[in-house]
């Protein structure tokens, strides 16, 4: 995982207080599985009343100011290495 990759892992745990599992992290590769897994540990750490598609617009902002990407060109099925990595 690139370093930018890496910063925006810590940022997401970060601002959305949570841990989730080494392991299961490294099995994300999509933008779509990224925000799946923050919605899933965000619900389970609150019980369930986040509204989904607040959080997944949380992510997709910070995935857009992290790695410099317009969040309107973000797609769930965009690979976080092969097209979201810069240089």
């Amino acid at each position: 995982m690139g370093l930018d990759l890496v910063e925006l892992m810590m940022a997401i745990e970060d601002e959305f207080e949570l841990e989730a599992p080494d392991n299961e992290v490294e099995m994300i590769r999509t933008v779509g599985q990224l925000i799946a897994c923050v919605v899933r540990y965000r619900n389970k750490r609150k019980g369930g009343f986040e509204d989904d598609r607040r959080v997944a617009e949380r992510v997709r902002f910070m995935i857009s100011m992290q790695l410099g990407i317009p969040a309107s060109q973000l797609r769930d099925d965009m690979d976080l290495f092969r097209d979201l990595q810069r240089g």
